[in-house]
């Protein structure tokens, strides 16, 4: 008993006598990577002690370097330094390593660590096939590898902006596992030239919320369009016929509107523009709608802009911004300078009889700066005189920073008005300003009067998550009034102090806090209040959907109120969700409800509510619906559109048939609901404006190794098609000089045959001349060739037993480069090839860690139909584990 007793102590003596402390050690450990790790261990006895150290690791983790240590002094410390590996197949997650320390086959001290092994995630994608060109308006397809070179299962959705993949969509890629997909596309219409088309894949990684997009580029080229034609130039007319139902004050009118416009160039290096436009209706009074005459017509060249008939005149913001008028404008340009001159009748302003006017503009080359003269004299319908106002402004443009300003004077009856305005934008990297200020006086005879209307915002960035934002913005100012745009905007003040948080590339949160204010200044004044406002905001964006979240708490004070004016706490909720369904149909929803006494001398509770829906059908049918219950007071000094509905049908390339329907409130009318119906009927007629003889022919003939298959062979020259005859021969006439290619309809060939010259081919037609072409056409070659995959018998854990991966087989000859994935059994082809020499390689990036290739490329001459066979060799790569007899001491510091 007295010997197990001394036994005890003298264990427990030994477990107290070394303590193992951790000096360094990663947060993540990472798989296929190396890690250090230090420990201190102390000796706290007087004596030297001679302990034997045991690092105990994870399967399929490694001991690079490690310490050689054979004592420690008393009272004394050293460091144990292991550089550890992990293997590229080690899953992440929690993990163990223990430092064991032994003396006298007893344990004195042990260190136990729970580390974490990093998630990886690594997807690598690479095109494995694209066409060599495109053809318009036709169907193709681009294959892509998705390999997975991290070390947890990926779960992926693609998608294809450009494209459309017909199946999986979502889908699991494991570690070291490569997938192959096919996105489609249809090309664009191409005329004239070749065009880039792209290609692309968008593969969406779900645990990391990552976008990963792989772009192909192609050459597209016209496609069939008819024969050549001695025509040239093009001038588009468009034209109309509309008939519309309209319901106002619950009469029905029914009203009859056409519209003509035509647009093009004159001549063939495309200097000489001319438009005009015919619009007319039976009853030309309706101005709400806008069913009134409207005539113009445009000439343009290097110097000269001319405008004849019913046009909308800008002079410059504060002399005269858009209005609809007829008359004459006139501008002319010389080098830096542009002086234009103009006279108008205004269509819809009764007090204005006529206006004259003009300008002087000068600029630089770069539009970095720019100053213009502006001068108006306006005689008016009631017999009070006439006016005149003038004006100056100028732009002053840089890489981030943008400032404009004007300043004008005005007088009629000998009382003078003044206007200014200035606009400024800087965008630096984290800073950005913006500002904006218009004044008016009450004589000013311009486009506004009697008015202010100021605006600022400052945005501060302090890194990718965090924004500071300020804004102000303070309006009472209106335009002055036509029939047509009859409305008088609110008087309303906001000032806000914003924060924005980003908390990923797709989720924003925002916190607002600010003052405003509105004051309904129609005759029936219906709104008056000011609050003090905390708003949050939501922005969330997933894939092809958007969803939006806004909340407001106030203190609401209702002006209106009078005596019993109240201060009332209110609250508002917005969202809005937005979003496609695939390329062809796209909605929309929102909701807004709010408890305020903004309208009323006690709280009530409002409602809005809404949806839009857009659908295409092959391109054929266009429908668009919109709906909302009802418009806030604040919106109905607009006119406003509570219902609206259109669906177009495209007959062919130049006739389509547009239904239309709307319903909606007039401006300040809550009760009057108007609606109206519609019918039109468009057509386009391409009118060739030239007739030129200067063109020429190209003729060919298509050679085979055997006699037949020549006939009923397509070809493309641009826009142009051809078919061979009996004895392979082809042409194409009437042919403007220009540089064309050639292609031809694959699926046309009656045989398996390819063309020996470089496909599409450039070819450079001049006037009254003929090109002549001989192609010859061959039987292709084939490689055929197996990967063979060799195992070495060793000893391993199961876990890191290898596989052979999906093989990726590249083949090049001179700067031709086609890859193909090997099968089940390890096989892979090679077709349509031309003679020549090939070399065909094992892609080994990614493998060569776990594999060795004996026979990893071959070079291999082909000959036209024939058919070459090859075998590459790959095997496992042998885990050896070396001995050494020599002692390493390592030191540490």
């Amino acid at each position: 008993m007295k010997l197990l007793s001394l036994s005890i102590i003298l264990v427990a003596f030994i477990s107290q006598s070394i303590s193992i402390d951790i000096l360094k050690i990663p947060e993540f450990f990472t798989s296929g990577k190396h890690h250090v790790v230090i420990f201190n261990v102390t000796n706290k006895t007087s004596e030297t002690v001679k302990p034997k150290f045991k690092l105990e690791i994870p399967e399929g983790w490694g001991v690079v370097t490690k310490p050689f240590v054979t004592s420690i002094k008393g009272n004394k410390s050293v460091r144990l330094i292991y550089t550890l590996s992990l293997d590229s197949k080690v899953k992440p997650g929690e993990a163990k390593i223990t430092l064991v320390v032994t003396q006298n086959n007893h344990e004195p001290a042990r260190k136990e660590i729970k580390v974490r092994v990093a998630e990886i995630h690594k997807i690598k994608i690479a095109v494995q096939s694209k066409p060599d060109y495109v053809l318009a308006e036709k169907e193709f397809s681009c294959t892509y590898s998705l390999t997975n070179y991290g070390n947890v299962r990926e779960q992926i959705k693609l998608s294809s902006r450009e494209g459309f993949l017909k199946d999986n969509i979502a889908i699991s890629v494991p570690v070291d596992s490569t997938i192959i997909v096919e996105v489609f596309q249809k090309s664009k219409e191409i005329l004239n030239k070749p065009q880039t088309i792209v290609n692309d894949v968008i593969v969406y990684l779900v645990t990391q919320d990552t976008n990963l997009t792989k772009n192909t580029t192609l050459l597209g080229y016209p496609s069939v369009s008819g024969a050549g034609s001695l025509y040239q130039g093009e001038y588009l007319v468009e034209g109309g016929l509309a008939y519309n139902i309209f319901n106002v004050n619950e009469s029905q009118l029914s009203v009859f509107q056409y519209d003509i416009k035509g647009s093009g160039f004159l001549n063939l290096d495309k200097t000489k523009l001319l438009e005009f436009s015919l619009r007319g209706t039976d009853k030309p009074k309706l101005t709400r709608f806008e069913t009134y005459n409207k005539y113009s017509l445009r000439y343009k060249d290097k110097k000269n802009d001319l405008y004849l008939g019913d046009f909308n005149l800008g002079l410059s913001r504060l002399l005269e911004r858009v209005r609809v008028g007829r008359g004459v404008n006139y501008y002319l340009t010389l080098g830096k300078f542009q002086v234009n001159t103009f006279y108008n009748q205004l269509l819809f302003f009764p007090t204005i009889k006529d206006q004259l006017g003009g300008s002087v503009q000068f600029k630089t080359k770069e539009e970095e700066f720019l100053v213009k003269l502006n001068a108006i004299r306006r005689n008016y319908a009631d017999g009070t005189g006439s006016s005149f106002a003038t004006s100056v402004e100028s732009v002053f443009r840089r890489k981030k920073m943008t400032i404009k300003g004007e300043y004008g004077m005005s007088s009629k009856d000998n009382e003078l008005g003044m206007g200014s305005h200035f606009d400024g934008v800087y965008r630096g990297t984290k800073l950005q300003l913006a500002g904006s200020f218009l004044y008016a006086t009450a004589g000013f005879e311009g486009y506004y009067s009697d008015g202010l209307s100021v605006s600022s915002a400052v945005n501060y960035r302090f890194n990718k998550s965090f924004v500071v934002s300020a804004s102000t913005s303070y309006n009472y100012i209106t335009p002055k009034q036509d029939q047509i745009y009859i409305q008088v905007a609110p008087f309303y003040q906001n000032y806000f102090l914003s924060t924005t948080y980003y908390q990923t590339k797709k989720l924003s949160h925002r916190l607002s806090t600010g003052f405003r204010s509105n004051n309904d200044r129609s005759l029936l004044q219906k709104f008056d209040y000011e609050e003090q406002v905390m708003k949050y905001a939501m922005n969330y964006k997933l894939n092809y959907f958007s969803l939006k979240l806004d909340n407001a708490y106030s203190k609401t004070r209702n002006r209106l109120a009078g005596e019993q004016e109240q201060l009332s706490n209110s609250i508002q909720s917005a969202l809005s969700l937005g979003g496609r369904i695939n390329k062809n149909f796209k909605f929309g929803l929102s909701a807004d409800y709010s408890n305020t006494n903004r309208y009323s001398q006690e709280n009530k509770s409002y409602l809005f509510y809404g949806a839009s829906v857009s659908y295409t059908y092959k391109k054929k049918i266009q429908l668009g619906v919109n709906y909302r219950n009802n418009a806030p007071l604040e919106e109905q000094y607009k006119e406003s559109s509570l219902f609206s509905a259109n669906i177009s049908y495209q007959i062919n390339k130049n006739h389509n048939i547009v239904l239309a329907g709307r319903s909606g409130n007039p401006r300040n009318n809550e009760m009057q609901n108007d609606y109206f119906y519609s019918a039109k009927y468009n057509v386009r007629i391409h009118v060739p404006t030239h007739k030129n003889r200067n063109v020429g022919h190209v003729k060919g003939i298509i050679k085979t190794e055997k006699l037949g298959g020549v006939e009923g062979i397509v070809l493309y020259l641009n826009g142009i098609t051809a078919i061979t005859n009996k004895k392979g021969e082809f042409e194409f006439n009437n042919l403007p000089p220009e540089k064309y290619f050639l292609t031809i309809e694959t699926s046309s060939l009656k045989s398996d045959l390819i063309c020996l010259e470089k496909l599409p081919k450039e070819i450079m037609v001049f006037a009254k001349k003929t090109i002549e072409l001989e192609l010859e056409f061959i039987t292709p070659a084939r490689i055929k060739g197996k990967v063979t995959y060799k195992k070495v018998k060793q000893f391993q854990s199961k876990e890191f037993k290898n596989e052979r991966p999906n093989v990726i087989v590249k083949l090049t000859s001179g700067d031709l480069v086609f890859y193909t994935i090997i099968d089940q059994q390890g096989k892979f082809q090679f077709s349509q090839l031309k003679p020549g020499n090939y070399k065909v390689e094992i892609v080994t990036k990614g493998m060569e860690r776990n594999f060795t290739f004996p026979i990893k490329n071959k070079t291999i001459e082909v000959k036209s139909g024939e058919q070459e066979e090859v075998e590459l060799v790959m095997k496992d790569r042998s885990r050896k584990m070396n001995f050494s007899s020599k002692k390493i001491k390592l030191k540490s510091n």
